[in-house]
């Protein structure tokens, strides 16, 4: 199972977005190992959308820019790069976009991007002939199908508790489910062809277990943190107590945990929530707490 550096680029990173894909295609790069990096929309610097952008008026394209800039990653090779940006745009664009929301809500937008999404990056598997491949929870089946065809280790990384844990847990407390069962039957599918399971955190790694996994098929392997990037700001000298969520605001991420837990809170004089993340749907239910409550949106880093 162990890939190792011998002068062949032979580790293909896949993936349909961004997450912390990047990262471990720009370290396997830094590494010699990387073969390709499979991605959907990727913003490079010298591509066509980029010079547009320029040609906008500059509150417009710094705005814009920003934006973009969450799908791209400085030093990572661009000819290593492979993306297939139609099906992530629209995608992107029914998200973001009320009209094409309401257009696209009967119709599975989502699954119609991961099927077509995994089709390609598994035609590019079979062509580049890679000694592994690495890919991410909800998009593998058929890319580690291909790469099974051609002796290939198949690594999943896990990025979420599984499914079927996320399942019971609704159950647990009532909630209303957004998780479908082929959903469900596609993550158990998944973690039988992996290969090796990466997992980020301890509770990953035991609904990985709970799912009927072999411990040694999962190796714990935590975020790092770019601390360039990242670190303690200025203190504030109010006394406020302020309280951050970071992620997708729905039931799967566990913002009604979050939202009981202020509501039983508000006595406090100084408490304030922030939130910080993309919610489908509308925000109505926010206002109720105008003043002590403050989202953010998506924030891209």
């Amino acid at each position: 199972m162990t890939v190792k550096a011998s002068g062949e680029k032979r580790v293909i990173v896949i993936h349909p977005a961004t997450q912390h894909s990047y990262q471990t295609a720009l370290g396997l790069q830094e590494a010699g190992l990387l073969q390709k990096f499979v991605t959907g929309f990727y913003y490079k610097k010298s591509g066509l959308l980029s010079g547009l952008v320029q040609c906008l008026p500059s509150r417009v394209a710094l705005r814009l820019e920003r934006q973009l800039k969450s799908r791209r990653i400085d030093g990572l090779d661009q000819k290593l790069i492979v993306d297939f940006p139609f099906e992530d745009l629209v995608c992107v664009a029914c998200s973001r976009t009320k009209v094409l929301e309401k257009l696209t809500c009967q119709f599975p937008i989502f699954q119609w991007r991961m099927d077509r999404f995994e089709k390609k990056a598994a035609g590019l598997v079979m062509k580049e002939r890679p000694r592994a491949v690495i890919c991410y929870d909800t998009c593998c089946i058929r890319i580690f199908e291909a790469a099974k065809k051609i002796g290939a280790v198949c690594i999943l990384d896990q990025t979420i508790g599984h499914m079927t844990s996320a399942v019971k847990v609704f159950d647990q407390w009532n909630i209303p489910t957004e998780i479908q069962a082929p959903l469900v039957k596609s993550s158990l599918l998944e973690v039988e062809l992996a290969d090796k399971i990466l997992s980020a955190s301890e509770y990953v790694s035991q609904t990985l277990l709970q799912a009927g996994m072999p411990a040694p098929k999962i190796t714990f392997l935590p975020y790092g943190i770019d601390t360039n990037q990242f670190c303690p700001g200025v203190s504030r000298e109010d006394r406020e107590f302020r309280v951050l969520f970071v992620g997708r605001l729905n039931y799967r991420k566990g913002i009604q945990f979050v939202m009981d837990a202020f509501k039983r809170c508000l006595d406090l004089p100084n408490l304030r929530l922030w939130l910080v993340g993309p919610v489908w749907g509308n925000t109505d239910w926010m206002n109720p707490y105008k003043g002590r409550l403050q989202y953010f949106g998506q924030v891209p880093h």
